[in-house]
């Protein structure tokens, strides 16, 4: 829609904004219906009258050289029968043309809209004649309290005076100086982009205190209508919620009576969420009907910081997913001796606030307040924001993702983080009643970060998080995850459980490998040359049986381990506890003898072709593992009609294949 058409579309409504009433704290604008109707409240300037019956018709004056007897004059009507020189005489010291003093002093609204309409016969020189201070007489409503702002819309809307963005600059300068906040919203109206001068106005101008908490309302309104109106309704509905909104009328009744009014595209669910996220208060999950009564208690413990408390570093991503971005903070706290102490935080601030998405904010929130600290990073709270809530956290230093790419890992690192990741796993899954399952695993949703004393890790982003409960019977059977680090019995409809997390706890331990025995970072499966079209149908299907391959020349025990998290038959796996118990075994028979360990890059390479003995018989056994499990389980009969049990030359032809496809 053309800026043209919006001027259109809501002339209507701006002549509506015809009357100021002023007190001496606040300043409104009403709507006036009835012309007889003008509030005793309305303070007129103080005018000496003169005592011989007024004069309505400036034809009648003769033209003093100051303009002398237009003080006098409280009704200036016009006479267009006179002389256009009448209209360009200056007065000596201001410089002011009749017009200047006319939408300075008119105070009658007789004719009122009928003389401006006939300005135009008058020509372009004089209607926009300038005085002393290079100003035409669009700058003089300003000074008339009674029908200023009724003038400027008249001469704006009615193209009596056409100001071009220089122009408009200048007079929404002198609006706010002059304390015109009545005239400040109008000229928003006429032209939304002004709402982003404001801000550099106030910064270059001196004003009153009133006229700069005016425009910082206007300011933070704008922006909390901008970042939810384009991700509701779009672009196009942004100038209609904002006029509304200035005008007054800002309700969904006002918005969608105004879109049929105007016939524009119709968007009833859209303007619904968009008052939902506009009037959101952070209590409103008491409302949301779908949060249980226990994520409800734990929400109910979580500190609300003020904003004026928390400062977003918003050019400082420390990092983005599908729930929410997280950025660099600081938080002000005071401590134990009432001292006031910065402490650097990361805040997440969630992707979306409808009320759908918030329901799940909450939950996320819910399970970081009961594993507060034990696995995670510690919460603070959270604060309020123009549009929604940031999730105020400790910050570390980076992901283990980064961490990685960015570092050598030799064994003896590997096995400290090792050790620190599945410990942080037993924890969430023992720390409460019902065992809580993080379900999206991945060296992204690891933090790290390095002390004096030692390496701390961490996992974050719950967002998918839940409980084993009954409750949470149809989220555990849901595909959810990121796809390499996806169990294989979720693609069988098999619930979500404690050793769903173990397969993506080893596919990241094989990052970390990775990392170790080949010097750079690598994705899971990278050795079969696997896209991520492929991905689905040659990894996570049970009956493909394929893992990342482990390289041959470490200890069998290590080996066995590292199959045993990724075994495709979930029951095979260990727990988090086994988990514990075997690393710990591991390190100490990698630390009695490192020899072992050593990495042997003549075998690397070899290894690399896929079809080395080693490794075909390493998927043979894999495979037999799969058959085995299937002849025992009723539950996967589906799966015996399929071709899923292989020879070996079948082996290392699929293998073939799988390099060939990606080729």
């Amino acid at each position: 829609m053309t800026s043209q058409n919006w001027k259109n579309c809501f002339n209507k409504k701006a002549i509506e904004v015809i009357e100021i009433h002023r007190s001496q704290e606040t300043i409104t604008v009403e709507t006036v219906n009835n012309e007889d109707k003008i509030k005793n409240n309305i303070s007129k300037p103080k005018i000496k009258v003169h005592k011989k019956p007024i004069i309505k018709s400036i034809s009648k004056l003769k033209l003093q050289p100051k303009f002398s007897r237009y003080n006098d004059i409280i009704d200036y009507s016009i006479d267009f029968n006179c002389n256009k020189n009448y209209f360009l005489k200056q007065d000596k010291v201001s410089g002011n043309t009749f017009i200047h003093v006319f939408c300075e002093k008119r105070e009658s609204k007789i004719n009122l809209e009928s003389d401006i309409e006939n300005l135009k016969c008058l020509g372009k020189e004089t209607i926009e004649a300038r005085n002393n201070n290079k100003e035409i007489a669009l700058f003089s409503t300003l000074k008339n309290q009674c029908l200023g702002l009724k003038i400027m819309h008249e001469l704006i809307s009615r193209n009596v005076m056409f100001i071009d963005d220089n122009g408009k600059d200048e007079l929404l300068v002198k609006c706010l100086e002059e304390g015109r906040v009545d005239m400040v919203k109008y000229l928003i109206t006429v032209d939304i982009n002004l709402i982003s001068k404001l801000k550099r106005i106030c910064q270059i101008t001196q004003l009153s205190l009133e006229t700069l908490q005016f425009v910082e309302l206007i300011n933070s309104e704008y922006e909390k209508i901008v970042e939810i109106g384009l991700k509701s309704a779009g672009r196009e509905y942004i100038k209609l919620f904002f006029i509304q909104f200035i005008l007054g009328n800002f309700s969904k009744e006002s918005i969608i009576q105004t879109i049929d009014e105007y016939k524009l595209p119709p968007i009833p669910k859209e303007i619904e969420d968009f008052f939902f996220v506009y009037n959101y208060q952070m209590c409103d999950f008491v409302k949301l009907t779908e949060i249980k009564p226990r994520y409800l208690n734990e929400i109910s413990k979580i500190n609300i910081y003020p904003i004026g408390q928390v400062s977003i570093e918003r050019r400082n991503e420390l990092g983005r997913g599908g729930n929410g971005t997280v950025y660099s903070g600081v938080l002000k706290e005071i401590d134990s001796q009432g001292n006031e102490i910065s402490i650097p935080v990361a805040i997440k601030i969630p992707t979306q606030f409808y009320k759908s998405k918030l329901v799940e904010v909450y939950k996320e929130l819910a399970i970081h307040q009961k594993i507060n600290g034990i696995c995670g990073p510690k919460l603070f709270g959270c604060v309020k924001l123009n549009v929604g809530f940031g999730i105020i956290i400790e910050r570390f230093d980076c992901s283990l993702h980064d961490y990685i790419q960015n570092n050598n890992i030799d064994f003896d690192l590997f096995f400290e983080l090792a050790l620190k990741m599945v410990i942080t796993i037993r924890n969430l899954h023992k720390c409460h009643l019902n065992e809580i399952f993080h379900r999206d695993i991945k060296p992204h949703n690891w933090l790290v970060k390095k002390t004096k004393d030692e390496l701390v890790v961490v996992l974050s982003d719950f967002g998918l998080s839940r409980e084993n409960s009954e409750t949470n019977e149809n989220t555990l059977q849901k595909y959810r995850g990121t796809s390499v680090f996806i169990p294989p019995e979720l693609n069988d409809n098999i619930l979500y459980n404690e050793k769903s997390d173990i397969y993506s706890l080893g596919v990241s331990f094989m990052m970390l490998l990775y990392k170790v025995v080949y010097g750079k970072m690598e994705n899971p499966f990278y050795e079969f040359k696997i896209s991520k079209m492929e991905y689905f149908k040659t990894v996570v299907a049970l009956e493909n049986f394929l893992v990342p391959i482990v390289p041959t020349f470490l200890p069998d025990s290590f080996k066995e381990f590292l199959f045993s998290t990724m075994n495709r038959i979930y029951t095979c796996r260990p727990n988090s506890e086994e988990c514990v118990e075997r690393l710990i075994t591991l390190k100490t028979e990698y630390e009695n003898d490192k020899t072992k360990w050593q990495v042997n890059s003549a075998i690397i390479q070899k290894e690399k072709s896929l079809l080395t003995d080693s490794i075909i018989s390493q998927q043979l056994k894999l495979m037999n593992q799969v058959k085995k499990f299937v002849q025992e389980n009723d539950k996967f009969v589906f799966l015996k009609k399929t071709k899923l049990f292989f020879s070996e030359s079948e082996i290392k032809q699929y293998l073939l294949s799988i390099i060939k496809c990606q080729e």
